[in-house]
């Protein structure tokens, strides 16, 4: 066993010693909720982590890696816990210390070593992700589909149903008062793809209230992918180098577009975008135009368990006058997404999206909204109905007629 893997094993043992096996996690696990399985639940994967950590269980013995990975790192269950189990890093580290001693022992090896390929040659490169995305945008048609499913591989679950229309105006309301202050706008790795309207609209949105805004061009996966997928120390380089494109750039913070970057950065340095907006003082907001439309609102694991935000999307849009913001039900539960997980479980992730795409459908929302790229791209690939991140629908409220 090498030097990092008797580390983590250490850091597996004594966070998992810190569940008391009481239970009260149970009913807040997706998993558990879908299959029924103890070991489907933190409870049971917490005992698997810790017979693993203490040499009872091999990393490749039946089953153990089929239910440690299929967990969505929601941390639902860490939100519950009223004993306070790390239970993200406790999984993460875990998914480390199963990379280095079985990778061949994962579910479904040969496509996880697709997935994987993916993952470290495209998914987390903005560039050449955003090449592929506006490639497969000019092949999302009826008739064209599933040309570019063959293109995508195994990243075919995740194609759009159809073609996402930006709505961001090409000019902008300003602030009456501007802010007159320097931040630095990190897009991630889906910047030119996936979330490119939202990156569009952050940047307008931000000089409208009169934000100077730093965007380094160097910038590209913020190492989540990879901290959640068994490759943690890729991902604190990631992290790590994401953090320093904006350290000699005096910036007041970096704003984030997506919950699961600014989960995975420094707080103290990263601010998701939605959060940031609603800290602007009222005097600096430029009047908003109304919108008529109702929209269901999804908090994102990462805005609720992670950031500890769950209202964000609501209080920002609430402020604009005519749009309807509806909770999906259960929105205290995950979609599926989580990660590369719908790439991995496919149904799984399918089974959790359902009721939530009826429950939009049962209360008429003309779109979705989320904080997430990762939940937008999950819910796009199986719904119709646009979705967007809330920044976007500001810059609509802020169109300069």
């Amino acid at each position: 066993m090498s030097h990092s893997g008797n580390t983590l094993i250490k850091q597996i043992e004594s966070r998992a010693k810190a569940c008391v096996m009481c239970g009260v996690c149970m009913p807040h696990c997706p998993t558990f909720g879908q299959s029924g399985h103890e070991a489907d639940g933190p409870r049971g994967r917490i005992r698997l982590m810790l017979s693993l950590a203490e040499g009872e269980l091999t990393a490749d013995a039946p089953g153990v890696q089929a239910h440690l990975q299929s967990c969505l790192t929601c941390r639902a269950c860490e939100s519950a816990c009223p004993s306070k189990v790390e239970y993200g890093a406790l999984i993460d580290d875990t998914r480390a210390l199963l990379a280095q001693t079985a990778p061949q022992a994962r579910p479904d090896p040969e496509k996880a070593r697709k997935i994987t390929w993916w993952r470290d040659h495209l998914l987390s490169h903005r560039r050449r992700l955003g090449w592929v995305w506006q490639l497969q945008q000019r092949l999302a048609t009826k008739k064209l589909r599933p040309v570019a499913k063959r293109i995508a591989g195994p990243l075919a679950p995740l194609l759009p149903l159809t073609r996402i229309h930006s709505i961001v105006p090409k000019k902008l309301k300003t602030s009456p008062d501007p802010v007159g202050r320097r931040v630095g706008l990190f897009i991630g790795c889906t910047g030119n793809a996936a979330n490119r309207n939202a990156a569009e609209a952050a940047r307008k949105v931000l000089p409208a209230f009169g934000f100077e805004v730093v965007e380094p061009a160097e910038q590209n996966c913020c190492g989540a992918i990879y901290s959640h997928d068994g490759q943690t120390q890729i991902g604190k380089r990631q992290k790590e180098h994401t953090e320093g494109l904006f350290a000699d750039k005096k910036v007041e913070t970096i704003v984030v577009i997506g919950s699961a970057c600014a989960a995975q950065l420094n707080p103290a340095q990263a601010v998701e975008i939605t959060h940031f907006l609603n800290q602007i003082p009222a005097k600096h907001w430029p009047p908003l135009n109304r919108l008529d439309r109702r929209v269901a609102i999804h908090t994102p694991c990462s805005q609720r368990n992670a950031l500890k935000q769950p209202n964000a999307a609501f209080e920002l849009l609430e402020r604009i006058a005519g749009l309807t913001c509806l909770a999906l039900a259960d929105n205290e539960r995950c979609c599926g997404a989580g990660g590369l997980q719908a790439l991995y479980f496919p149904e799984q992730a399918s089974a959790l999206l359902a009721p939530k795409l009826a429950n939009a459908t049962e209360q008429q929302a003309e779109a979705i909204i989320t904080t997430n790229v990762g939940c937008a791209v999950h819910m796009q690939s199986q719904d119709k109905r646009p979705v967007y991140q809330p920044v976007e629908l500001l810059a609509e409220a802020l169109a300069d007629h």
